[in-house]
Formats: structure tokens, sequence, C-alpha cells
């Protein structure tokens, strides 16, 4: 019995000692591995996901910019080297522009774009960008907007160099301060009136003043544009009515001595001289006849000859009379180039001595007769105003760009300015990371194919071995929670010490993957493997984690651990 005794005793003290081995290493591993998983969390959440956020955000920049630049290129193809140089030189100078203006890079390339097209690349192409991107972040309109204004502007009126861009820019400017409309109005409304604003001869500063005047008054710019464009249109290809006022308006310029002097002016003269000569002979032949049949002798041949001829000359007055009417269709350019465009609008007017049905006649629609009413009458002297302040419009556009970027704008501005420097930031940084992330992607094919095989695989196994391996995935899906639950378990089962051994046998690979998983192939390739190694090699290790826990009193789940195997 005492040897029992000792026996009993002896095996206690074993256990306990063999129990409180077990709780101390228990103990450390739990501590090692809650502070793994906090340097695990830490790292991911302070370094490997904003490492993964900004090379994302980068790759997304950097691709979207050289798509932009890309479409420049487009344009740039007859250059020796397909233009990759120029297009590397422009997409520099649009970085820089964004960093200084604050426009996006992507409103700036596709201004670029704009440019190129309807200027062609020269020496002033980064310079007319430049001009239009500052009228845009002063006018908050999109640098395309900018550019069809002014390249409708400066094409219309046959000059397209930066100093005429900017011009335009100014008048613009302008015309937004002294009228009641908007920089995006203005630009999505004059360029429809220019071609025929500049056919007749009205100066850019005239068109800019109409416009200030105008709006608000008789309409929006889109309503405004569309008036004078009627406008134009009726003293360029005139009614009989129209034809008859500028004769009228042309000889009282000649007699002031200040018609201008081209082909359609002498070939109004011409005309009206011919009229002149073949009705003098008209009347004098009249009165001949008259003459003739006072005394009685209709019935000589001198009569009948001179009724012939006074025939012929009613014929040839009519042709004169036709002649004249011609010729002075093409007098508008010619009388607005002579006296300017609102002087020639009053004379014009004036011939129709106040009657608006006249008036109506003569511009032949209600648009045009707007306008008419309104610069000829009430908006007169606004007009004249407005027209002597376009004539000193230079740096309007500096002015107000000055005012959007400084004063209660600066912070705005300068919030816009950092987040354009953080955007080429990405955009380089992204440059530079995507070549080497191609070349990770032509490295993994062969992963991409062994994934693809195991698909297959997966794809040809029967529904038992797809059901096991998809709730096997949804563990290892939840793998980090369970991790976080081992500690807890270990604590209170020291009879899974076992089982923590096989585990932390399986930790080690795991750890030192820990560096690849990043790239998202890598990680479904390690997940399909690490699947694959747990089905093949689940047969020994199940038997003893089973035995553990039945050892315990705990079958039911040993025995639904040994099903596992079954059904693996």
């Amino acid at each position: 019995m005492a040897d029992i005794g000792t026996l009993v005793v002896k095996i206690t003290s074993d256990i306990a000692g063999l129990t409180k081995g077990l709780e101390d290493a228990q103990s450390k591993v739990s501590a090692v591995g809650k502070g793994m998983q906090k340097a695990g969390a830490g790292l991911t959440a302070g370094v490997t996901a904003p490492l993964l956020g900004l090379g994302a955000v980068s790759a997304a920049a950097a691709t979207s910019f050289s798509t932009n630049m890309a479409n420049v290129q487009t344009l740039l193809t007859d250059l020796a080297d397909g233009g990759t140089a120029r297009t590397q030189e422009l997409g520099q100078a649009v970085q820089t522009m964004a960093m200084s203006t604050g426009k996006s890079t992507e409103d700036l390339a596709g201004g670029l774009y704009q440019v190129v097209s309807a200027f062609g690349d020269s020496a002033d192409t980064v310079k007319i960008l430049d001009i239009n991107a500052r009228a845009a972040a002063a006018g908050l309109a999109t640098t395309e907007q900018a550019i069809a204004l002014t390249s409708a502007v400066t094409k219309g009126y046959g000059d397209t160099s930066a100093e005429a861009v900017q011009k335009a820019s100014d008048l613009a400017f302008q015309t937004v301060k002294l009228g009641q409309t908007t920089f995006p109005e203005l630009a999505s409304s004059m360029g429809n009136v220019v071609p025929l604003a500049s056919a007749l001869g009205v100066s850019q500063e005239e068109l800019a003043a109409q416009f200030a005047t105008l709006t608000g008054v008789t309409g929006s710019a889109s309503e405004v544009s569309t008036q004078l464009r009627a406008t134009y249109q009726a003293i360029l290809k005139p009614t009989a009515d129209m034809g008859a006022a500028i004769s009228s308006v042309a000889a009282q310029i000649e007699a002031a001595g200040q018609l201008v002097d081209n082909q359609f002016t002498q070939s109004w003269q011409d005309a009206r001289q011919t009229l002149m000569e073949v009705s003098e002979e008209f009347a004098k032949s009249r009165v001949a006849m008259t003459q003739m049949e006072a005394a009685g002798q209709t019935s000589s041949q001198t009569y009948k000859d001179l009724a012939a001829r006074n025939k012929e000359l009613g014929t040839m007055q009519k042709e004169a009379n036709k002649a004249v009417e011609d010729a002075a269709a093409a007098l508008g350019q010619s009388i607005v180039q002579s006296v300017g465009y609102d002087q020639a609008l009053q004379m014009l007017a004036a011939t129709a001595d106040g009657n608006t049905n006249t008036l109506g006649k003569m511009f032949g629609s209600v648009e045009s007769l707007n306008a008419v009413l309104a610069l000829s009458g009430p908006q007169a002297d606004s007009y004249a105003e407005k027209l002597a302040a376009m004539n000193a419009v230079t740096g309007a556009s500096d002015a107000a760009f000055a005012a959007q970027t400084e004063g209660v704008g600066a912070a705005a501005f300068q919030m816009q300015q950092m987040r354009q420097q953080m955007t080429v930031v990405a955009q380089d940084l992204g440059a530079a990371l995507i070549p080497a992330l191609s070349a990770a992607m032509t490295a993994a094919q062969p992963l991409i194919a062994q994934i693809a095989a195991l698909a297959d695989a997966f794809a040809s196994a029967d529904p038992k071995m797809q059901s096991t391996i998809l709730a096997i995935a949804g563990v290892a899906a939840a793998i980090g929670p369970v991790l976080m639950v081992v500690g807890t378990m270990v604590t209170g089962i020291s009879g899974l010490a076992s089982a923590f051994g096989l585990v932390a046998a399986a930790v080690g690979p795991v750890v030192s993957l820990l560096g690849v998983i990043l790239n998202p192939i890598t990680l479904v390739a390690a997940a399909v493997g690490g699947l694959l190694a747990v089905l093949f090699n689940w047969g020994g290790a199940n038997d003893r984690v089973a035995q553990s826990l039945q050892n315990w009193g705990l079958e039911g789940v040993a025995e639904w651990v040994r099903s596992l195997h079954e059904g693996v």
C-alpha cells in the first residue's frame, strides 16, 4: 500500500509539474502570438494597406494621364519618332501647368488636344494652353471651353498667334464683367456668330461690346448670338428693302468722302454712273417725244425713231437699276468698314424713319429686329460706353485670374494647387511602378496556368469532394479570427498541446510567406496550395487531434474531426 501511495503521490506530482509546464509554455506562446498579432495588425494598417493603396492610386493616375497624352500623340504622328518625344515634353508642361494653375492634368490634357487640333503644334502651343488654362480657372470653366471660345474668335478673324489668343481672352472677360453672362455661356455662344461678324467687318471689340450690351437686355448669351447672327446676315445678304437702304447709306458716306475704295464700291459706283447716264438720256428722249406730240409730228420718221430709242432706254434703265441693286447688295461690308458697325447700323435704321414695319422688312426677322432696336435706340449710349471699354481691355484675363486666386480665394486656390501637386507625384510614381508590375505579371504567368489547372481539377471533382474543399476554404477565409481565438482555447484546453504543436509547425512556412502574399496572384496561389496541403496531410494529423479530444471526453468533437478525413 505504501508503494501504491508513493506512486500516486509521484504521479500526481509529475502531472502537476507537467500541467504547470504546459501552462507556462502556453502563456509564453500566447504572449508571442498576441505580440505577433499586434505587430501584424500594426504593419497591415500602418504600412501594408497604405502602400497598397498608394500603389493602386499611383498606377491608376499614371494610366489615366498616359491615356490622355496618348490621345494628344495621335495628332503628332507626322513627327520623326511618331511624336513620342514631343508628347513627353508636352506632358511635362501639362503637369507643371497643373501645379501652377490648379487645373487638373485631365482637364489640361483635354485642352492640349484641342489646342493642337485647332491651331496645330507650334512654339506657341504651351503658351496658348497656359492662356486658356488661366482663363478657365478665372472663369470657372473647363480649359476646353476656354479654347472653344478663343480658337473660334482667333481663327474666325484670321490670327491664331498667342497674342491674338490673349486678346480674345481679355475681351471675353471684359464682356463677362460688363454684361450679364458667364464665361462658359459666352464660350458656347460667341463662336456661332464669329464667322459672319468677321465677314461683315465687325471688329472683335464691337462684337464683344454688343454681347456686353445685349446680354440681360434682349436675352441670354445664346439668344444674343442668334439675334446678332440674324442681323449680320440681313446686311450681308440683303432683301430688296435692305439693298435700297444700303445704297442710300453708301451714297451718304460717299458724299462725306468716307466710303472705302474696293472692288465692291467701284462696281456700285460704275452701276450708278450707268444708271445716271441712261436715266438722263431717257428723260431727254421723253421730253423730245412730248414736244413732237404737241407739234403733231407723231407720224414722222424722227418721232418713230425717237419712240423706239425711248423704249430701248426704258429697258436699259430697268437693267441699270437692277445692276445698282446687285452692287449695293455687296456693299454691306464696305459701309461697315467705312464708318464702323455702330454708325452703319444707326444710318441704316434711320432710313426707315422710325417705321418698325420698314425695319422689319429690311432685317427680315424678329430676332434681328430685337438687337437693332436695342442698339440703335435705348441701349445706344450703353453700347458706346462698353465699346470704349473694350478698346482698353489689355490685362482683363490676368486681373480675373488674380481675383480668383488671391485675396479671399487664396486658401482655396492653394488647396487646388496642392491637390494637383499630389496628383502629379502619384502619376510619376505610377509611371515608375507600372513597368515593375508588368514584369511581375509576366513572371506570374506560370502560377496563373497552375491556378487554371487547379480550377479545372476542382470542376471535375465529385460533388462531395467539392463540398469538402469549399468548407475548408471557408475555414481558411476565416483564419484570421480563428487564430485570435486559438490563444484563448489553448489556455482552457491544455490537452490540445499536441495539436498546437502541429499548428506551430505550420506557422513557420506561413510567416515566411507574409512578404509574398501582398501580391494578389500569389495570395490566390498560396491559398489553393495550402488547401491542397491540408487535404493531403490531414489523414495523419487528424487522428492525433481526435485522440486528444477523446481523452478529454470530447467524443462529439473527436468524431467530427475524424469525419473530415473520411470526407476527404
